[in-house]
């Protein structure tokens, strides 16, 4: 403590004989400006404020526009720094109209990037980069470079800001290029710039590019230390190696960050300890400068103020002392917390990998599951289809009916639950199509006639006149949430009404070639308790298990519905009481046009009654499936070969003209896509279907690379089957 105090008394000494020796000068001021700028950066904006005001005034009492426009950019920095934008705004002007005037052009690049940054903070964009290029191009003007290389860099940023990266690639490149490494240019400016390159080379799938420009990043960023942003490059790393499938260099670049974590740390206690050391250094020239001024005024004053500097001395020290035994501890703190997060991450790394293989197992259940129960249950809805179209007895009639309400009952559930399965995972993409509304309901009305008829319901639509024939969206995700709202309605309703509303509601404006179509289901049924309206969205929830007893279903088809209306960027709204009916409804924006009639499915049917002298080929290795296909085609008279393989269906192909050819995709020997390549290198004209069971929206791109036409999915309905074919015949 002896020794301190002796120190501090030297220190003081040496400041009252410097001060009584020096007069301030405009290099004093210059360097008094360059500290304010590091200390402000540091946070300490009261003692910047008060070295700018300082700096101010000798600047204006003698005349010098330079340090008049220094100081009030950096006193603009400080109000930046702290939120306060008009006051920046108002010192910044300031500052430009005494940088102007003292044609200070070299500082004026600082100052054009403040401004720019100013207005980027605040999202005005164009006039942020307006302000950067003004830097920029005010830098090269003046072949300087080193200060290029700022507002050069804020521009690509601005850029990536608005989504226009191949000029932000430019620019980015042009940063690299102007950074010069043995000077005092930030490193962490050319890293982010490798950094925000792998991110356009990641966005355009370019991943071996993504990869190199972030081993550029870490040689940079390793040769500085800079380990804050290498634990940023290893975060990206991690991105591209799950986007490529590699989970072990995924896990390596976890792992790194980690270790980079730990050394950010000790050099995070290093540089406090230089921060320190700085501040006393500070101190010291600040106490010389106001030491001098003092001392102009009279020597009592700057007693007085070396006794006050000494007391802060004092005060500092004991800090400091503080200080170093808090860090102490917490450091000592830190390392159980690191060594804690270690154990951590390493059991979150596990987890994950299980997760993800828990994840990659349920997918390949339901991919299967989803195969396995359709095939059967084409097999009860198509032998139900034949025997009913056969003419049975009376009594068989009722039989047949049950037994085909129960298999498409069925089949909506299975569709349901691997429904929920996808979109858990959020694969629910939109398919815009042309469409007509009313036909869409047409074929719901049909679709759901047996549910009506069911529970003894009447079924009231109502279409707006004012509704264009001719929209334009996901017609079948439209569809199934209709199907979904109805079919609810029709089962919680007995002996009573539904009633099914599409209006138009703003159809006299037509703006930018969109409608907006209000479409809601009403019934008068059991209705919804209020406490239970918030939770009919969740899968597989029912009100109570009276009603899983007393109506049919598993409590998916609203949450579809919600997941869906999500996608197209809507929600469904509910309005119910007990006892007294349900209302649920929701809007859509969907782009429309006048120009062309609409071909209705009703023009369609009266075309494909029969296939009379239509030759078919149908390619399946299941029995039964052969049989049922073979008598839905025969029953339109259609001429029938079934062939139980790929190679056979290949030879006969070369050999006979067909009119359409129904490819099943899993068989032994040869599959249906394989069996597709090859006629197609011979025949390009025949039209190849998928008839299968496997969910055509996971395999759509693999169909159709194969060189088939479209996909028929087993089971399906019979006026569906025969549209389908009737569109390629």
């Amino acid at each position: 403590m002896k020794r301190a105090i002796c120190v501090i008394g030297c220190i003081i000494s040496s400041l009252i004989c410097n001060a009584q020796s020096q007069k301030i000068s405009k290099d004093s001021i210059n360097k008094l400006i360059s500290e304010s700028f590091i200390i402000s950066n540091k946070g300490e904006y009261t003692k910047a404020y008060k070295q700018l005001i300082f700096a101010l005034e000798y600047g204006k009492k003698n005349a010098s526009d330079s340090i008049v426009g220094e100081a009030y950019n950096c006193i603009g920095n400080i109000f930046f720094a702290i939120g306060d934008f008009e006051k920046a705004e108002k010192n910044y002007l300031l500052s430009k109209e005494a940088l102007l005037q003292a044609g200070h052009q070299s500082y004026l690049i600082y100052h054009y990037n403040n401004v720019a940054e100013l207005y980027y903070a605040k999202e005005e964009y164009k006039e942020a980069e307006k302000n950067f290029f003004k830097s920029r191009d005010l830098a090269l003007k003046l072949t300087d470079e080193y200060k290029a290389l700022w507002p050069t860099y804020n521009i690509a940023l601005i850029k990536c800001s608005i989504e226009d990266f191949a000029e932000a690639f430019f620019y980015l490149q042009e940063t690299i290029r102007l950074y010069q490494p043995n000077t005092e240019q930030q490193p962490d400016i050319i890293i982010n710039s490798y950094i925000l390159l792998a991110t356009i080379y990641s966005d355009k799938k370019e991943y071996e590019n993504a990869l190199e420009s972030l081993r550029e990043a870490e040689a940079i960023a390793l040769k500085h230390k800079v380990y804050k942003e290498l634990i940023k490059i290893e975060k990206h790393r991690t991105v591209l190696y799950d986007s490529l499938n590699q989970p072990k260099n995924a896990i390596g670049a976890m792992t790194n960050q980690i270790t980079y974590l730990e050394k950010n740390f000790e050099n995070q206690q290093s540089l406090l300890k230089e921060q320190n050391k700085l501040e006393r250094d500070l101190f010291e020239k600040e106490s010389s400068l106001v030491l001098t001024t003092e001392l102009n005024k009279s020597q009592q004053e700057s007693l007085k103020k070396i006794k006050l500097f000494t007391l802060a001395l004092l005060t500092l020290f004991a800090i400091t002392i503080s200080v170093v035994v808090l860090l102490y501890r917490s450091n000592k703190k830190r390392l159980r917390l690191n060594t804690s997060l270690q154990t951590k991450n390493k059991e979150l790394l596990d987890t994950k990998e299980k997760t993800e293989y828990a994840s990659q197992l349920k997918n390949n259940f339901f991919s299967t599951i989803s195969h396995e129960l359709r095939t059967p249950l084409y097999a009860v809805t198509g032998i139900t289809d034949v025997l009913i179209n056969e003419n049975p007895k009376e009594e068989q009639v009722g039989y047949l009916s049950a037994l085909k309400s129960s298999g498409e009952h069925l089949f909506s559930l299975i569709n349901n639950i691997l429904q929920i399965n996808k979109y858990d995972a959020n694969v629910i993409e939109l398919n815009v199509i042309e469409f007509n509304i009313e036909e869409v309901i047409e074929g719901i009305q049909k679709t759901l006639e047996y549910l009506q008829k069911e529970n003894n319901n009447q079924v009231h639509i109502e279409i707006d006149h004012r509704v264009p024939r001719k929209l334009k969206g996901d017609s079948v995700k439209i569809s199934q949430i209709i199907i979904n709202l109805v079919s609810n309605a029709l089962k919680f309703t007995l002996n009573g009404n539904v009633w099914l509303s599409v209006k138009c509601t703003d159809c006299e404006s037509k703006e930018n070639g969109y409608v907006i179509l209000h479409i809601s289901v009403k019934d008068d049924g059991v209705g919804i308790s209020k406490q239970m309206q918030s939770h009919i969205f969740e899968d597989f929830y029912q009100e109570s298990i009276q009603l899983n007893r007393n109506y049919e279903g598993a409590g998916l088809g609203l949450a579809i519905v919600k997941r869906l209306l999500q996608a197209m960027g809507s929600k469904v709204v509910v309005k119910s009481k007990p006892n007294e009916g349900a209302d649920f409804s929701f809007s859509l924006s969907l782009e429309y046009e006048e120009r062309s009639e609409y071909v209705q499915t009703k023009e369609i049917d009266g075309m494909y009654t029969d296939l009379k002298n239509k030759t078919i080929l149908v390619v399946d290795d299941n029995d039964i499936n052969q049989m049922i296909t073979r008598r839905i085609l025969e029953a339109k008279k259609a001429n029938v070969i079934v062939i139980d393989n790929g190679f056979d269906a290949i030879d006969i192909v070369e050999k006979r003209d067909f009119d359409i050819i129904l490819m099943d995709i899993h068989m032994p020997k040869m599959n249906g896509y394989e069996a597709t390549k090859k006629i197609r290198n011979f025949n390009k004209r025949v039209p190849i279907i998928a008839l299968t069971a496997i969910d055509p929206n996971e395999n759509n791109e693999k169909i159709t690379s194969s060189g088939m036409n479209g996909v028929i999915s087993k089971p399906f309905q019979l006026d569906h089957f025969y549209l389908e074919l009737y569109k390629f015949i």
